[in-house]
């Protein structure tokens, strides 16, 4: 997993023996603490491949179920928040999920941070001398130029 910035990505890489007609996601989110699940799928097959998430609440009952037909050897993405097709509305914040598709599919699960709500630049407080930070090499310049004041 590698986080950058405010985003988080997930990545695996399978070889063709790993795939399967049946995949479980134990932890999908949607807009938890503004985090949310992005369900990246590909199709193994050398036709097309019709694909089935389930989505489940934390209770285990069924809340949402999207399909689609995924090309020869082609992705797919399915997404926890808009403006996408196939939005579970019904998960609540936290579920889990389960793929099914009509031949072998591997999948990785990404997790996205939302982006924070900035202050714009005029609304901020401006820095004062007790609470700007700096690094050690500035620390011995700020040092020099405050003792030739």
């Amino acid at each position: 997993m590698e986080t950058l910035y405010d985003e988080t990505y997930s990545y695996r890489g399978f070889s063709p023996d790993q795939g399967a007609t049946e995949v479980f996601l134990p932890s999908v989110h949607r807009n938890l603490a503004g985090q949310f699940t992005h369900t990246l799928v590909q199709n193994l097959t050398a036709g097309s491949n019709t694909v089935t998430i389930t989505y489940f609440n934390q209770a285990g009952v069924q809340v949402d179920q999207f399909s689609t037909v995924i090309g020869p050897n082609g992705s797919y993405t399915f997404h926890t928040t808009g403006p996408f097709d196939f939005i579970p509305t019904n998960l609540g914040n936290v579920g889990s999920a389960k793929l099914t598709a009509t031949g072998n599919i591997v999948a990785v699960v990404s997790r996205r941070l939302a982006r924070p709500r900035l202050m714009p630049m005029t609304a901020r407080p401006p820095p004062t001398r007790a609470t700007r930070s700096c690094s050690p090499a500035s620390t011995a310049t700020r040092a020099a130029s405050s003792a030739m004041s």
